[in-house]
């Protein structure tokens, strides 16, 4: 199973990728939006993988760095159902 590997690296893109997918209005690429980004490198929940500049960055690879029952508590605070989005996990 590939989650017994641990977390993989991942680019900006496909973040936003995923967050779009799941949201269910539809928003621009704001300011805010990246700069919520830029929040979760600083509190240390995301880490540079490769390309360490700046997240905004094309190269940049990105690397979670919490642990998925972390991930799953805030899921639940906010009513989202993570479970949901993931197959391999569970």
């Amino acid at each position: 199973m590939a989650t017994q590997l641990g977390p993989k690296a991942f680019t900006i893109d496909r973040l936003l990728a995923i967050f779009y997918a799941i949201l269910d209005e539809k928003v621009g690429l704001t300011c805010n939006l990246l700069a919520q980004i830029s929040t979760l490198i600083h509190l240390k929940f995301l880490n540079f993988a490769s390309g360490e500049g700046t997240a905004m960055d094309g190269s940049a690879r990105l690397q979670c760095t919490v642990r998925m029952t972390f991930i799953v508590h805030i899921g639940k605070m906010v009513g989202f159902n993570v479970r949901q989005y993931l197959c391999d996990f569970f």
